[in-house]
C-alpha cells in the first residue's frame, strides 16, 4: 500500500495526469496550493469551450441559410400572428402553447432574410452552448465539501478522474438539427428549453439544498408543458432521473441520501403523469386534437418524431458515458478539428441540396413575378437551359405573355394545352399563389382577392390566413374599391410587429384614392368552370380592351389546333394588329388558313408574304415525307406532330409541384 501511494506522487505519475512539462525536480514537487493555482488558471480559460461551440454552429448555420435568402423570406411570409386576444388564446390552446405563440411572433422578423438568418443560427447556437453545459453543472460542480464552481466544474469534467462533456457531441446536436429539421424554429426551442433546464437543475443541485431543487424540477414541469411537446418532456424527464441517480452514485448511497434519491426519481414521474392528464384535458376542451394523435406527435417534425428525441438523447448519453481522457489539450484541439470538419459536411449538405435548390429556384421567382421584374424572371428561368417542369413552363409563360412576346415564342415551349398557362386545377398552395399572380395581371382584382384568400386558408388552416394572403387581400380590395374590406384587413394587419409602414402607406392611399379601381367584371363569369379557352372569351367579353385576355385566348385556340375558331376571334380583334405586325405565331396560321382557303382574310390581316412561302416549303417537305426538323418551334410543325389531351382530360393534366 505504502508503494502504491508513493507511486502515486512521483513525478513521473504527476507528468502522466496533468500533461505539464517538468523543467526541474524542483519544480515537479509543487504544493498542493500551487497545483490548485493552475488548476483554477486553466478551468477559466475552458470557460470558452461551450462559447466556441456555440460559436462554431452560428458560423455554419449562417452560412449554409444565407445560401436560401427566399426561403426565409417565405417563412415569414406563411406565418401569421396578431396581436389580439383570441389569436393569442388559441396559440396557448394548441399544444404546447407558448413555443407555438413564440415561434409565430418570432417568424414575423424573417421578412428580412439577413435577420431570419442571424435569428435561425443564435437558436441553434445556444442548442449547443447549453449542451455544452450540461454534463459540467451536474457531475463537475462539487468540491470536498459539496459546494459547486463552474469554471472548475468545466475543468474537473474534463480532467483524468472525471468524464469529460464533450462539447463535439453538444455541437453535433445543432447541426444535426440544421441538417435534418432545417427552418423548424419551434423543434430548435423545444431543444433550447430541454438543454437550459438541465443545466439550471445541475447548477440549483450544486448551489443550494434539496427542497430548492425539487421546486425548480416542478417549475420546469410546469414550463414544459407550455413549451415542449409531451415526447419531448418524457425524454427531458428521463434525462433527469438518469442524471440525479449518477450524481447521487458518485456521492454514495449513505441512509439520508436514499429517501432523497426516492423523491428525486419520483418527483419527474409524477410530472409526467399529470402532463399526460393536462394533455388529455387540453385534447377534449382546447385543442380539439385526440389524445392519440398528441401522444406520439411533435409539431415542425414530419412524422420523424423518433429521429428528432435520438438527435437529443444520444449526444447526452454519450457525454455522460465517454471513456476517461488524460490529455486535455489534445483532445480539445482534435475537438475543435472536428467540430470543422462536421460543419464543412454539413454545410457542404445543405447548400447542395436538389430539393433545397429547387424550392429556392421556385421561391426566388415567385418574387420577381410578385415585383413584375418580367425580364430578370424570363432570363432567370432561361439560364438554366432546357425547361424540364411545368414550374418553370409557367413561370415563362407568364413572363412572356406580359413582356408581350408570348405570341412570338408560344412554340418554341414545350407546351400542349392552354391549362398549362395557370395551374388552375392543382390544389397545392404553391399554384394558388401562381393563380393569384396570373389573375392579378389579367386585371380580375377578385378572382386574384379570392386565390390570396384561399392560399391563407391552405397554408394555415388553422388561422385561415397568413401575413402575405393579409398584404395581398388589401391590395385587391383597394384595385377593386372595396375600403370596408381593406380596412379591415388593414386593421389586424396593425396588430403585428412589423407593419406600422404597411398599415400607413396603404391608409394613404385609400383615403388619397391615390388606386384606381378595377375595371374588370367577372359577376357573371364563374372563374374555373370552364375550360381555359372558354374562361378567357368570358372574360374578353366583359373586357374587350384586355390585350394579354386577347392573347392567351388566341394562343389557347392554336394550341387546341381550333383554327376556325382562332379565324374568327382573329377576325373580329383585326383592328388590335392595323398598326403593327402580326405575331410569329399568329402569321404562321394565318398563312396556313389562307393556303387552305383562299381570299378568306379579304384585306383585314396582313402579315409577312415570307409565311407564305415557308409554309408552301413545309407542306412539299410533308408530303415528300422529308426531314421537318427545320421547322420545330412553328405552329405547322406542332400543328402536324403534336398530341393534344382531350377536352374532358384537360382538368386532370398533371402539374409538377414538387416544391
Amino acid at each position: 500500500m505504502s508503494k502504491h501511494r508513493f507511486n502515486r506522487h512521483t513525478p513521473s505519475a504527476i507528468d502522466k495526469t496533468n500533461k505539464v512539462s517538468l523543467r526541474n525536480d524542483t519544480s515537479n514537487l509543487a504544493t498542493p496550493k500551487q497545483r490548485l493555482s493552475r488548476l483554477n488558471r486553466l478551468a477559466g480559460s475552458l470557460w470558452l469551450v461551450p462559447l466556441l461551440s456555440g460559436l462554431v454552429v452560428f458560423v455554419v448555420a449562417e452560412m449554409s441559410l444565407r445560401c436560401f435568402p427566399h426561403t426565409q423570406s417565405l417563412m415569414e411570409a406563411v406565418n401569421y400572428y396578431v396581436a389580439t386576444d383570441d389569436f393569442i388564446l388559441g396559440r396557448l390552446a394548441d399544444y404546447p402553447g407558448a413555443n407555438n405563440l413564440f415561434v409565430s411572433w418570432l417568424l414575423q422578423f424573417f421578412a428580412d432574410p439577413a435577420v431570419g438568418t442571424f435569428l435561425e443560427s443564435l437558436l441553434l447556437a445556444l442548442i449547443a452552448v447549453f449542451a455544452s453545459l450540461v454534463v459540467p453543472s451536474w457531475f463537475g460542480a462539487f468540491d470536498k465539501e459539496g459546494r459547486g464552481g463552474v469554471a472548475k466544474g468545466l475543468f474537473m469534467s474534463l480532467n483524468r478522474s472525471r468524464r469529460f462533456p464533450s462539447f463535439l457531441f453538444a455541437t453535433v446536436i445543432p447541426l444535426a438539427l440544421l441538417v435534418g429539421f432545417i427552418h423548424r424554429i419551434g423543434l430548435s426551442i423545444e431543444a433550447i428549453f430541454v438543454f437550459a433546464s438541465l443545466c439550471v437543475i445541475g447548477f440549483t443541485r450544486a448551489k443550494c439544498r434539496w427542497p430548492w431543487s425539487w421546486l425548480v424540477v416542478v417549475l420546469t414541469g410546469f414550463l414544459a408543458f407550455w413549451i415542449v411537446s409531451f415526447p419531448v418532456l418524457l425524454l427531458l424527464m428521463l434525462l433527469i432521473v438518469l442524471l440525479q441517480a449518477l450524481t447521487m452514485l458518485q456521492k454514495g448511497l449513505e441512509k439520508r441520501f436514499k429517501a432523497v434519491m426516492i423523491v428525486e426519481t419520483a418527483l419527474p414521474l409524477l410530472i409526467v403523469a399529470l402532463t399526460v392528464l393536462g394533455v388529455k384535458l387540453s385534447s377534449d376542451h382546447l385543442g380539439f386534437i385526440p389524445f392519440g394523435e398528441r401522444w406520439w406527435h411533435i409539431d415542425f417534425a414530419d412524422g420523424r418524431e423518433h429521429i428528432y428525441l435520438l438527435m437529443l438523447g444520444l449526444p447526452v448519453s454519450a457525454m455522460l458515458f465517454l471513456p476517461r481522457l488524460r490529455n486535455v489539450r489534445a483532445f480539445l484541439l482534435l475537438s475543435f478539428f472536428v467540430v470543422l470538419v462536421v460543419g464543412c459536411v454539413c454545410y457542404s449538405e445543405i447548400s447542395g441540396n436538389e430539393q433545397y435548390r429547387l424550392s429556392e429556384d421556385v421561391y426566388r421567382r415567385t418574387a420577381l413575378a410578385e415585383e413584375s421584374r418580367w425580364a430578370e424572371l424570363l432570363d432567370d428561368v432561361k439560364q438554366k437551359g432546357t425547361i424540364t417542369n411545368n414550374i418553370d413552363l409557367q413561370f415563362a409563360l407568364l413572363a412572356e405573355a406580359r413582356l408581350g412576346t408570348l405570341p412570338e415564342t408560344l412554340f418554341s415551349y414545350p407546351i400542349n394545352s392552354p391549362e398549362l398557362f395557370c395551374p388552375r386545377f392543382d390544389g397545392k398552395p404553391f399554384a394558388t399563389d401562381f393563380c393569384r399572380i396570373f389573375y392579378r395581371e389579367l386585371g380580375v382584382c377578385d378572382e386574384a382577392f379570392h386565390q390570396a384568400f384561399e392560399y391563407g386558408m391552405k397554408i394555415s388552416p388553422s388561422s385561415g390566413m397568413c401575413l402575405s394572403s393579409l398584404r395581398h387581400m388589401v391590395e385587391y380590395s383597394v384595385m377593386s374599391g372595396d375600403k370596408a374590406a381593406a380596412r379591415k384587413y388593414l386593421a389586424l394587419l396593425k396588430e403585428t410587429s412589423c407593419h406600422d409602414d404597411f398599415v400607413s402607406l396603404w391608409n394613404r392611399k385609400i383615403n388619397e384614392l391615390q388606386v384606381t379601381p378595377c375595371t374588370a367584371d367577372r359577376s357573371n363569369n364563374f372563374i374555373k368552370a370552364f375550360h381555359f379557352n372558354s374562361e378567357m372569351a368570358h372574360l374578353l367579353d366583359f373586357d374587350k380592351d384586355n390585350r394579354a385576355v386577347l392573347d392567351y385566348l388566341l394562343c389557347g385556340l392554336l394550341l387546341t389546333k381550333q383554327l376556325e375558331l382562332f379565324k374568327t376571334v382573329l377576325s373580329d380583334y383585326a383592328a388590335v394588329y392595323h398598326d403593327s405586325p402580326l405575331p410569329k405565331a399568329y402569321a404562321e396560321a394565318a398563312a396556313m388558313i389562307e393556303r387552305l382557303r383562299p381570299g378568306i382574310w379579304g384585306g383585314r390581316i396582313s402579315y409577312d408574304p415570307k409565311y407564305d412561302t415557308d409554309f408552301a416549303r413545309f407542306t412539299i417537305i410533308q408530303k415528300e415525307g422529308g426531314d421537318t426538323s427545320a421547322f420545330v418551334g412553328t405552329f405547322w410543325y406542332y400543328y402536324v406532330n403534336a398530341e393534344i389531351p382531350p377536352l374532358r382530360d384537360w382538368q386532370q393534366i398533371g402539374h409538377d409541384t414538387t416544391s
